[in-house]
């Protein structure tokens, strides 16, 4: 039996950190090591890296420059800078920016939570990017099952906050994809990846994320009977209850949005990408 070579001198550091369970440090002294020109780290120097450092490790180095937090954010969330964070404007209505919820969608990485593709070295990028779409169509897949098993009509007092925690975690995840397609389509083809097979996978994001926005108007009718209820309910608070039919109304006018366009929810590239999608697909996506 043939035992793995140890990695060159440089590469023990980012080893070591791997074998320790600590992604953040290997991520730390790897990006040291390029920028020092220790190893090699162009687009084309994967092979190398996977001969010296092993698959299983590469595999882990990706994974961790894929997880590496966005550092102007938290979550991809951040505060409303239209209402300061409340939700609603002077005049009580929603605020269109955070969809009546307070929280925005970060700029920098377009609520995907994770740091842009140009702090992750050439050689890993696109392994990063299949990496976080990997991540990004399981959650989808699992939160959309569970999305299938509720009511139409939402119940209980906390209904609505509920349901838009889960709207923001799956514009977050939209934001994941979106980031994927673009920077996909602007690396230049790796030998290791061919463009048709790059565009084979872009293309199943774009699927999956119409199939997505589908589920999200379905959440934002259970938000406005939501805010009905609560309009409702307000019983002598004038303010309570303008706030809460804001809210429905900005929720009704989303649900009649073509892909939520120039919304909060909206998401220009991948709306673009859709759009070129084969008509055979397009006409699937409208019958579901």
């Amino acid at each position: 039996m043939t035992s793995t070579p140890p990695p060159p001198k440089p590469l023990e550091p980012v080893a070591a950190a791997l074998a320790e369970g600590a992604p953040r440090r290997a991520v730390k002294r790897f990006r040291g090591l390029c920028e020092q020109g220790q190893v090699p780290c162009g687009s084309d120097d994967l092979p190398w890296l996977l001969k010296h450092l092993g698959k299983a490790e590469t595999g882990k180095l990706i994974d961790a420059f894929a997880t590496t937090r966005c550092f102007y954010c938290r979550g991809g969330l951040e505060r409303c800078g239209d209402c300061d964070g409340r939700g609603y404007l002077e005049d009580a209505a929603a605020c269109e920016t955070c969809i009546g919820l307070g929280l925005a969608r970060c700029d920098y990485c377009d609520g995907s939570g994770w740091v842009g593709i140009s702090f992750v070295p050439d050689c890993l990028q696109m392994g990063v990017i299949i990496d976080r779409a990997r991540h990004a169509l399981r959650d989808i897949e699992r939160i959309t099952d569970e999305l299938s098993q509720l009511p139409l009509d939402p119940n209980g007092p906390n209904a609505l906050k509920h349901d838009a925690a889960i709207l923001l975690r799956l514009n977050g995840l939209l934001g994941v994809l979106e980031n994927d397609v673009l920077d996909a389509g602007q690396l230049n083809t790796h030998a290791h990846q061919s463009r048709e097979h790059i565009e084979k996978l872009t293309q199943q994001w774009v699927i999956t994320a119409v199939r997505t926005q589908h589920r999200m108007y379905d959440l934002l009718r259970r938000m406005e009977l939501d805010a009905q209820a609560t309009a409702e309910q307000a019983g002598d608070r004038p303010g309570a209850r303008a706030i809460a039919r804001g809210r429905a109304e900005l929720y009704r006018r989303l649900r009649r949005t073509n892909g939520f366009e120039q919304t909060g929810l909206d998401h220009p590239y991948l709306r673009a990408a859709a759009a070129k999608l084969p008509p055979e697909i397009k006409d699937a996506l409208n019958e579901i």
